[in-house]
């Protein structure tokens, strides 16, 4: 007898790590309520998650801390700052400022899908490094844009950037850190993915020189 029970909670066990059907064997992860989003910051036991446009989860803040104690490691994806994300929980959000989701059964990192592809190719210009050196020394009036967190620009950063983390890139805030929209805006952030996602953004925001140059892993020339 003791050694059924055991076989049965193994059982049980194994169907909520591989299924997220916290416990009743009839759900999978696709049943439970989503949001999703793009990563803007990461702690030690959560993460806060920039909700696009259109979640009907939120309706009046568009940012939501997603705690992960209750999650297994397994469930958890490797995550980064810029990374879209699908976040599957209990359907219970607390109401603050951030929203907050503190039962989570699992995460699952978001594709970009060939029309986003197509769509951000569109709407800025990839440069290399050295396009971008040029740009830098014939247009000095140019904004250089770094879109990596505080403690990253600190570490070092190319010379006459201007911090403007992604997860902050905002009408409001664009307009005090580029108030004319058809100033050269050079972005970059530590290996690129962050950089695409923003010069996508700020485009959308109305700029219309936007030149993406990957990340500063890539940067031959001096930082500070």
């Amino acid at each position: 007898m003791g050694k059924t029970r055991c076989l049965a909670a193994l059982a049980a066990a194994v169907c909520v790590l591989l299924s997220g059907c916290a416990g009743d064997g009839t759900k999978t992860l696709e049943d439970h309520p989503r949001v999703q989003g793009v990563v803007e910051s990461l702690a030690a036991d959560s993460l806060t998650l920039k909700v696009e446009p259109g979640e009907e989860a939120l309706q009046s803040s568009d940012r939501i801390v997603v705690f992960l104690d209750k999650l297994n490691g397994e469930d958890t994806p490797e995550l980064a700052v810029g990374d879209r994300i699908a976040v599957y929980y209990d359907g219970q959000i607390a109401e603050s400022y951030p929203a907050q989701i503190h039962q989570v059964y699992g995460i699952v990192r978001l594709d970009t899908t060939q029309e986003e592809v197509e769509a951000s190719v569109a709407a800025f210009t990839q440069i290399t490094p050295q396009q971008a050196k040029a740009y830098m020394e014939q247009m000095p009036q140019a904004v250089i844009l770094d879109v990596r967190e505080e403690y990253e620009y600190e570490a070092g950063h190319i010379p006459g950037a201007v911090l403007f983390p992604l997860g902050t890139i905002e009408r409001g805030s664009a307009a005090q850190v580029i108030p004319e929209q058809d100033t050269m805006v050079l972005v970059y952030c530590r290996s690129g993915s962050r950089s695409k996602m923003a010069a996508n953004r700020l485009v959308q925001l109305g700029y219309t020189q936007v030149y993406e140059f990957g990340g500063i892993l890539d940067w031959p020339y001096e930082v500070e």
